[in-house]
């Protein structure tokens, strides 16, 4: 029962049952031979000589070519990093066959996320592609889990609005706490996190505070939906700001500003205006009003 964790690790990250039994058979005693471990597992020899000479070709093991045919196993930090390198090549050769498929077609659906893996995942996917600007509704505790995100967007030199319930700091992105931060979450037993990629991909998660539970996530790349959210999000933060601006007793020409700058994260200047009006197939109808009539 006591090597049953580190079996399933190895079996998660490619080796088979076998491997990974013998391997850890050899961590503890070592240098053997096939025939000293296949006595003390209690496996038919033929199959422990054959899994032996796989762990060799994947750098798992190494044999001596003596009489005796001693095995050693190599460090775990080794094998980790031999395995790591295996797969990171894997991956690369695969994107690069990927690459050379066709695009798949707009996608008009909504998906569901099951486990906090894919929500990060598809949240950095999402991210990644941005190319104008991207909207975060997120409580401090998503936040701090989308950090590295949200500096590479700054970095990449992508609007990024932010709109926070609790203390966050980022050089280079547009936050706005919520004047009602402390009170919001008091009333919410968990953690949000909403995001709109260029009006063009929507993704809302509600996790389990302090733990890797998704309560419910879903994310969509319909544009008639993604924009709505986008817009629902802006001019939410909006009030917000304007609100903080009333109660800090601002000038109105300081609160026209805050407009002005709230307003710059929407309208034609988003790729999801125009994907919407595409969708509704009222883009020719858009463009025929711009072209000046003689």
């Amino acid at each position: 029962m006591e090597i049953a964790i580190p079996i399933n690790a190895l079996m998660n990250l490619g080796l088979t049952g076998l491997e990974a039994e013998i391997y850890i058979n050899l961590l503890r005693n070592h240098p053997s031979t096939g025939y000293a471990v296949a006595k003390d597992l209690g496996k038919p020899t033929a199959n422990v000589y054959k899994a032996l000479d796989t762990l060799a070709q994947k750098g798992a093991v190494e044999i001596e070519e003596g009489k005796k045919r001693l095995v050693r196993p190599i460090p775990y930090q080794e094998l980790l990093q031999n395995l790591k390198r295996s797969f990171n090549k894997q991956c690369s050769v695969a994107a690069d066959s990927l690459a050379a498929l066709p695009a798949p077609e707009q996608d008009h659906r909504i998906y569901h996320l099951r486990t906090l893996d894919q929500v990060l995942g598809k949240c950095k996917t999402l991210m990644a592609g941005a190319r104008v600007v991207v909207v975060a509704d997120v409580f401090p505790e998503t936040a701090e889990i989308l950090r590295p995100e949200f500096e590479k967007l700054v970095e990449r030199g992508i609007d990024l609005v932010i709109r926070t319930y609790g203390p966050f700091e980022l050089p280079g992105a547009d936050i706005n706490p919520s004047t009602e931060g402390k009170t919001i979450q008091s009333r919410w037993p968990a953690q949000w996190m909403n995001l709109v990629v260029d009006g063009e991909y929507s993704l809302i998660s509600v996790l389990q505070s302090g733990t890797e539970k998704v309560i419910q996530s879903f994310w969509t790349s319909s544009s008639s939906l993604a924009y709505v959210h986008h817009s629902g999000l802006v001019s939410e933060i909006g009030f917000s700001v304007l609100r903080a601006d009333v109660l800090e007793k601002k000038s109105l020409e300081e609160m026209e500003k805050s407009i002005q700058r709230i307003n710059s994260f929407s309208g034609p200047s988003v790729p999801g205006h125009g994907g919407l009006l595409t969708n509704l197939g009222l883009d020719s109808q858009i463009k025929a009003k711009e072209i000046p009539h003689e």
